[in-house]
């Protein structure tokens, strides 16, 4: 139909297509398998690192330039979309199966047949190497969300990894991020504890992030069900956009007493336009300090945040205030870490004012008791008197 003349066709007896899926790659054999999907084998030429490991063969029959192809398995659904694949580079232990010293070495594998085995598994036949082996699916895939906004200098985003898991199957997956845009920080590992399906992976960039189009994937490890060794595989790729930020800010300092309520004056820069109301939250208060988050438009360019304070809060300067600001985009949110080292003095209570001292009473002068009047001498007694003198 577009020129490709290599693939599968799903026909009615009186020759109408009723499916179709073309890859000029395939050859050989297909399937379709029980859960309604088609799986079919392709050739890809390897890379160079994997044809120095390839051993066996007749020399010198490698193809030009003395590359080597070999075999992928790939299953489909019915709209076309890829759901699993096997490749001889990253699947299989090369070093372990030579090839026939009677066969070229210009394809590896060689493979003519594959078909499914009632336990799910894949069965395939490889000429070249004298092995019919049955390939077991991992028993679990892994899908990884990335939102469609860009992940902007100095911000964040959430990835989210969900696991479908195979019945039976409920290990732990081991989640890395194995590659990151230059500026952009994640943790080395998240976990998909049993009993659960999905986990956030944050990504944070530096504020020099440079800004690009990216692709981005992850790897799930966990253990086999047989318990002997490891099952590793990845989700596939996504697109991820490190872009332009829309809005910058300042705090000014503010200063206060426990219990007594203030507000941080925050300055705002707005470097693109945006629609609807963003929300803005500060963060890293002190103890016994709150502020609720508060709504910005595009045009804002000043805005009060008012500060709850405790009488238990937490005394000092504290200098690692922050605002974290989300600007709406189609049904998104672009986080903005902005305004960083913004600060908060909580000053001790000032000293209770002295309590002025009553004056003293001071007791009236009383007047002197007058003397009482001399009693008059009686007659013997002047006699007395008068005779003592002589």
């Amino acid at each position: 139909d577009d020129g490709v003349k290599t693939g599968i066709r799903k026909v009615d007896w009186e020759g109408k297509v009723l499916w179709s899926h073309f890859d000029p790659t395939q050859h050989h054999d297909f399937r379709r398998l029980a859960n309604g999907n088609f799986i079919y084998i392709g050739l890809e030429e390897i890379p160079a690192d994997a044809v120095k490991r390839i051993q066996g063969g007749l020399l010198g029959t490698e193809l030009d330039g003395g590359k080597i192809q070999s075999d992928y398995f790939r299953e489909v659904t019915p709209e076309g979309k890829t759901v699993w694949e096997w490749h001889t580079h990253t699947d299989l232990n090369i070093e372990k199966y030579v090839i026939c010293p009677l066969c070229p070495r210009g394809d590896y594998l060689h493979a003519n047949a594959i078909a499914e085995t009632k336990e799910g598994g894949i069965m395939i036949s490889c000429r070249h190497i004298n092995l019919i082996a049955v390939i077991d699916k991992a028993p679990f895939t892994i899908d990884l969300f990335v939102p469609p906004v860009p992940l902007v200098p100095g911000g964040t985003t959430n990835l989210k990894i969900t696991a479908h898991k195979k019945e039976g199957f409920d290990e732990k997956i081991r989640i890395i991020l194995p590659w990151k845009p230059p500026g952009v920080n994640a943790p080395s590992s998240v976990e998909i504890p049993k009993g659960k399906n999905e986990v956030i992976l944050t990504l944070n960039a530096n504020a020099d992030a440079p800004l690009g189009d990216w692709q981005i994937g992850v790897t799930g490890t966990a253990q086999a069900m047989n318990k002997k060794g490891e099952i590793r595989l990845s989700s596939n790729l996504k697109p991820l956009k490190v872009g332009e930020p829309y809005v910058n800010l300042a705090i000014e300092m503010a200063a206060t007493f426990p219990g007594e309520n203030t507000q941080v004056i925050a300055k705002l820069e707005q470097l693109k336009p945006f629609q609807g109301e963003a929300e803005l939250i500060l963060h890293a208060l002190p103890h016994g300090v709150t502020a609720a988050p508060i709504k910005i438009k595009s045009d804002t360019t000043e805005i009060a945040i008012p500060l709850v304070v405790s009488k238990e809060a937490r005394k000092g300067k504290h200098a690692n205030l922050f605002c974290q600001i989300f600007i709406p985009l189609d049904g998104h949110s672009i986080a903005h870490n902005v305004g960083h080292g913004g600060t908060l003095r909580i000053d001790p209570p000032p000293p209770a004012p002295k309590k002025k001292e009553e004056p003293k009473q001071v007791a009236k002068n009383e007047e002197p008791k007058k003397a009482a009047p001399k009693k008059p001498l009686s007659r013997l007694e002047q006699l007395r008197k008068a005779s003592a003198k002589r």
